[in-house]
């Protein structure tokens, strides 16, 4: 099976001078995948290889298990944060 190459990647705070983290996510003709999520000091990589069904199944809930892991991670963090730096209540003058 042939499949059309993809090849994205983005910094994941492209603003920001302290952050070079990042991630790359490639597909190649051969079915070979990869997705890579690094900063500047170590980093992550899922790979796989699309032959069959399942292999896509799995390729999908790989992606979809991390995007959870990481919105769940999130709001974690941000709940410390409100917690560390509540906001002010407003007052009436």
């Amino acid at each position: 099976m042939e499949f059309k190459e993809y090849n994205k990647k983005a910094f994941l705070l492209p603003g920001s001078i302290r952050s070079m983290a990042a991630y790359h996510a490639k597909l190649y003709p051969t079915g070979r995948y990869v997705f890579h999520i690094h900063d500047c000091h170590t980093g992550i990589r899922l790979t796989g290889q699309l032959d069959g069904r399942e292999d896509f199944l799995e390729a999908s809930e790989k992606a979809k298990a991390l995007a959870s892991g990481l919105v769940r991670f999130s709001m974690h963090i941000e709940r410390l944060m409100r917690e560390q730096y509540p906001e002010k209540e407003a007052t009436n003058g």
